[in-house]
């Protein structure tokens, strides 16, 4: 019930504070969890990209501190953390269950965050006990954080809404089976995905599952599932010639690509396997070799600077430097060649 700011530019100003401290009581339990732009599964490393949806959660006891809307880009030059979640509860439980919930009514398409993350952190039996420490992630995630795997629904989910928004074109006979290629974390697969009525019946291999889709509102759709019923959000949007859909379902969040009319991918060139990309978006702060230059595997080779972060890119492989494509100063984006790497043994 203190007003924190108030007080400091009261203290500024030259003021006494209005109570003495044992007049401040403790009321209830609260939890902040900040939402970064970073990707979790690669080491967290920091992301950028457009928001395309921004809806934080509402609810009692919860509170979002951001500065974002539907339409921002999340750029190179600023720190990652988007926003902050907080819950109050009358007890630390009370509080968590609040917190998680509110990170998994947060939802945020087009750019890659640290959500699936920080739902499972809250789920972990370590931190509902109280007993986390800062040892928390290299303890229970050595090897790393992964999300939990897709749904057995979410494939057909995406074969289904990427049928019905008219990819294929009007059909005179509509128990037609359309083919529709996914490419999602789990690899390629193919549906085939046929409009049974109100109902859509799909197919891959062995799998099969019949779905509809109840209601929708927003980004959220009632859809049933065989013979379940759930509520989810997904939001469908074109990234150059490719539709993508991303599925969201208790705090995590499941990203399809549409193949089906996608060109054949060319296998690049012979020779250049040892080609290193930026990770990210970011400025070239320093780069340690020249072409013609003989590396060794793990050597250092330039310094990748984004969102107040340096980012070491060292040589996958030893060899000799054929192309460098960055200086000093170069501004680059995510996937941009930085320099090429042969395998051949200097001479």
């Amino acid at each position: 019930g203190l007003d924190l700011v108030a007080l400091q530019l009261d203290v500024a100003e030259g003021k006494s504070l209005p109570l003495r401290q044992e007049q401040v009581t403790l009321s209830g339990h609260a939890i902040e969890a900040r939402l970064y732009a970073e990707d979790p599964a690669h080491d967290f490393l920091p992301q950028t990209g457009d928001v395309l949806v921004w809806e934080p959660a509402q609810g009692a006891g919860v509170r979002v501190d951001h500065g974002l809307r539907a339409g921002s880009t999340i750029s190179a030059f600023y720190d990652p953390m988007i926003a902050k979640v907080i819950a109050w509860g009358s007890d630390r439980q009370e509080a968590r269950r609040r917190l998680l919930r509110a990170i998994e009514d947060t939802r945020i398409f087009g750019v890659t965050t640290n959500r699936a993350f920080l739902a499972a952190a809250l789920r972990h039996s370590d931190f509902v006990a109280g007993t986390a420490t800062t040892a928390f992630i290299g303890r229970h995630f050595a090897s790393g954080f992964r999300q939990r795997e897709a749904p057995n629904w979410a494939a057909p989910l995406a074969a289904a809404l990427l049928a019905e928004s008219g990819h294929e074109g009007w059909r005179s006979n509509q128990w037609s089976a359309h083919p529709i290629k996914l490419r999602s974390a789990s690899g390629d697969a193919t549906w085939l995905a046929a409009r049974d009525g109100a109902s859509w019946q799909l197919s891959s291999g062995d799998d099969k599952l019949s779905l509809r889709i109840l209601d929708r509102h927003s980004q959220l759709i009632r859809v049933l599932i065989d013979d379940h019923v759930l509520t989810l959000a997904t939001h469908l949007y074109v990234d150059g010639a490719i539709r993508i859909i991303e599925i969201d379902a208790e705090g995590a969040t499941w990203r399809y690509e549409d193949r089906t009319l996608a060109p054949p991918e060319v296998a690049e060139e012979r020779g250049t396997h040892g080609s290193l990309r930026a990770p990210m978006n970011g400025m070239v702060t320093w780069v340690g070799v020249a072409e013609g230059e003989r590396v060794t595997r793990g050597q250092l080779l330039l310094v990748l600077e984004a969102m107040k972060m340096e980012h070491q890119i060292v040589a996958p492989l030893e060899g000799v430097v054929g192309t460098v494509a960055v200086a000093k100063g170069t501004q680059v984006a995510s996937r941009d060649v930085l320099l090429i790497i042969s395998a051949e043994v200097a001479a």
